[in-house]
Formats: structure tokens, sequence, C-alpha cells
């Protein structure tokens, strides 16, 4: 006979004679386990839990996240769009997928001793790459004004800004 766990309802399979009078009058039909019910999945709420973020510091998590794989995807234009391959930006495309793909592991892992340390390194990353980029308007100011270095800056600078205020939240509560 099938009944439903009234903790996680996932259909339970259990023998006639350990069943109760009133769980035997209603039998129900094995339901297909959701994504991340299970542990399998992407589970956003489980990992914003695990996190511990809640409130503004969710919301900018998500900004943060955003402006970093925005920050990535225009780094790598950026390697093309000189009309040569600049190999400054291709380094700075790799640095950053690679601190965006730490984050990511680290939340969606739910490991609550390695998030707090990828949020450290994604935002002191992003605050150097913010430097980079500005140093680098200014740089080519001389020659011509790149609307694509402003842009990676206030990304860079808006990932640092986000990011960093939720590790310093983070750092101040212990």
């Amino acid at each position: 006979m099938t009944v439903q766990c009234p903790k996680c309802q996932a259909a339970i399979v259990v023998p006639v004679q350990a069943v109760p009078a009133a769980a035997a009058a209603a039998p129900i039909e094995a339901q297909p386990a959701t994504a991340g019910a299970a542990g399998t999945g992407f589970d956003l709420e489980g990992s914003m839990r695990a996190a511990g973020l809640a409130g503004l510091q969710r919301t900018l998590f998500f900004a943060g996240v955003g402006c970093l794989g925005l920050l990535t995807l225009f780094t790598f234009v950026a390697t093309f769009s000189f009309g040569a391959f600049y190999a400054a930006a291709f380094i700075f495309f790799l640095l950053t997928a690679g601190v965006l793909g730490f984050l990511l592991f680290a939340f969606f892992k739910k490991n609550t001793q390695l998030f707090p340390i990828s949020l450290y390194v994604a935002a002191g990353f992003s605050a150097v790459l913010a430097l980079w980029w500005l140093i680098d308007l200014i740089r080519f100011a001389a020659i011509y004004f790149s609307g694509m270095h402003f842009f990676l800056f206030l990304l860079a600078a808006g990932t640092a800004g986000t990011l960093g205020f939720i590790a310093f939240q983070k750092l101040m509560k212990k």
C-alpha cells in the first residue's frame, strides 16, 4: 500500500499490517519527485537558507551575481572589440568566469564554510578588476573614449559593491 509522507509529501510503500485503519481507507497514487526534493537539481530556496541570505542580502546577492555574469560576458566581448586580440581582457575573462563558477558552486553545494570565502574572493577580485578597467579607461582616454571600458568599470564596481556589502555583513556577524 502507498501512503503520503506528512513531512516531504513523497509516496511511501508500507506493508498492509502496519497501516492504521484511517490511512488504509485512502490510498494515494505515487507522485513523481520534483527537482530539488530528493537533493537533486538546483534548490534555490534551500541554498538561500543554507547561505543565510534573506531580505536585502538576497536582493544584493542576485544583483551581484547578475553583474558578475554580465561582466564575464562583456569581458569576453572586450577581448575582440578593439580591432585586435586584447590579451589582458581574455585573461580577465578566464579569471572572471572562474570566480563566477566558484561563487555559484559554493552557493548551490550549500557549503556554509566555502560560501563566505567565495563571497570574499568575488568581491575582492571585482574591486581589483574595477580598478584595472578604470586605469585602462584613463590610459586609453588620451587616444579615444571607450564606452566599453566605462561599462566594464561600472559592472565591476557594482559587483564589488553588492557582494562586498554581503561579505562585510557576514564578517561582522561573527
